[in-house]
Parts: C-alpha cells; sequence; structure tokens
C-alpha cells in the first residue's frame, strides 16, 4: 500500500484528502459441495484510489473516495469459468469506521462496526454492494460478552474476485478461510470470554442463516451453527490465541469437522 495524504482541518474537524495505490495477491481455496478443495485460484489486485477522510469525535472515522480496480484470475484448472485477465471495474465508495473499544487487544467493552457501501461499473453495468461487519463488547465482573454481525451483499454482477471472503478464526468458527465465499452471507456469532488471572476461556456459539454462491448457483436451505472452545494468553510477545472449532465439512449435510487455529503476536 502507497498513500500520500494532506491532514489539516474542516469545522474543527480533522480532514485528510488523499491519493492511495494498494496490490494485493493472494491465493484461494475453492471448496467444493462436499466440503473437499476443489480449485486454487490466484487473485492479483490494482487499485487506486482517489477521496477523503473525515474523523468526527473520537470514535468515528468516514471515507469517501472514486476507486479504478484492475483485477485479474486464474486457477490451474484453466477451462473453469470465472478466469479473467486485466479486468477494469469503477467503484464509488463510502466507508465508515466507528470504533469505541476500550482495547484493541483484548476487548471489555465498546462498539467496533465497519460499514462499505459501493456504486461500481463494470462493462456498461451500473450495481450496487454494501458489507456490514458489526461487533458489541459488554463486561460484567470476569465475564465479556461479544456480539458479532455479518452481512455481505455482493450484486451478481460483480467480477467473481469480490465474492471470496476469507473470514475469522474466532467469528467464522470451525470453518476453513475462504470456505463462505459468497455473493450474499449473513451471520451472528457469540463469544463468552472468562477473565482468570493472565488467561482468558473462551466460548464461541456462531450460525449462518443465509448463504448465496451465484458461482454455482447454491442457495443455503436453512441456518448451520458452528461451535468453539479458545484460550488466550498473555505474553511479552503479546496476546497468544489457541482456538478450537467445530462446523459442518459442507454446505449440504450435518458432517462436523474440526479445526485449530493459533494466532501468536500482537495485531496490526
Amino acid at each position: 500500500t502507497f498513500e500520500v495524504s494532506y491532514p489539516q482541518t474542516l469545522f474543527n474537524s480533522p480532514f485528510y484528502p488523499f491519493y492511495r495505490n494498494t496490490y494485493d495477491k493472494k491465493d484461494i481455496d475453492w471448496y467444493n459441495m462436499n466440503g473437499e478443495k476443489d480449485v486454487e485460484y490466484t487473485s492479483r489486485i490494482m487499485n487506486n484510489s482517489l477521496g477523503a477522510g473525515f474523523v468526527i469525535g473520537k470514535n468515528l472515522g468516514i471515507e469517501l473516495s472514486l476507486n479504478h480496480e484492475i483485477s485479474s484470475l486464474s486457477s490451474w484448472q484453466q477451462e473453469l469459468s470465472g478466469n479473467y485477465q486485466n479486468e477494469i471495474t469503477n467503484t464509488g465508495s463510502l466507508i465508515l469506521d466507528f470504533d469505541s473499544r476500550d482495547n484493541a487487544l483484548i476487548e471489555r467493552d465498546g462498539v467496533l462496526a465497519n460499514i462499505k457501501l459501493l456504486e461500481s461499473k463494470y462493462e456498461n453495468q451500473k450495481y450496487q454492494s454494501f458489507i456490514i461487519d458489526l461487533d458489541i463488547y459488554k463486561t460484567w465482573g470476569r465475564n465479556t460478552f461479544r456480539i458479532n454481525v455479518l452481512s455481505r451483499n455482493i450484486a451478481d454482477e460483480a467480477l467473481f474476485h469480490n465474492t471470496l471472503f476469507k473470514g475469522e478464526a474466532d467469528k467464522n468458527i470451525g470453518y476453513y478461510p475462504y470456505f463462505l465465499n459468497s455473493n450474499q452471507l449473513e451471520s451472528l456469532g457469540l463469544e463468552w470470554k472468562y477473565h482468570y488471572k493472565s488467561l482468558y476461556i473462551r466460548f464461541f456459539y456462531n450460525t449462518i442463516s443465509k448463504l448465496y454462491q451465484k458461482h454455482v448457483d447454491f442457495t443455503l436451505e436453512k441456518p448451520i451453527d458452528s461451535y468453539g472452545l479458545g484460550l488466550t494468553l498473555k505474553s511479552p510477545f503479546g496476546p497468544i490465541d489457541l482456538v478450537w472449532g467445530t462446523a459442518p465439512k459442507t454446505l449440504t449435510s450435518t458432517k462436523m469437522h474440526t479445526l485449530f487455529y493459533v494466532n501468536i503476536g500482537y495485531k496490526f
């Protein structure tokens, strides 16, 4: 990421016009209806953004920008549909970030919200997408509770790489990275964290109420649930997270599988 900005004030509030260039290359796994890794994609995205950001109060940040994106997608099975090279998408975006958490590493109270509203144009087609990711934290005594609400609605006209969704171990508990790639996704997550000295014992529950994949014309028929346990330890290197999760192995059956996640160090 390369960014140039000029911070100043507008009506006594911070304001910054900016130019931002990002290059993102990542490998993505695609899973079939049997829960097996079916395709390995490589996504390359170059994005140039010109916009302005505003900081309102202590907690709210707003960015408005125009974005010119060049994207390429390839897979090891070249005959699959969805491969493309140097495709151009122009997007106007509104991004809102609200953060009132008391601590960014081990949260106890507050709200973290990210909302993205996108108006895009690709090959003379205009379409809208939106993403909402909300975390609410509340602590009583030694108990901290977190509610996570996630809603992703990616228009059918959007290029395939926009539907890729890696997920997070402590929110989309028990699923492989990119297992929940989709145009539409709605989920609710609950976490109970118990504080004991320098240890934090964690319990997770997640339910997915909606999932639609245009790529394979799949719609989730009924909600699916996943569960997990975790342990967080404080160390000189930052928090150490150990998370165990169990979730459906496929989107069409009740057969479960188990995954184990490890994260060491500070989050930047």
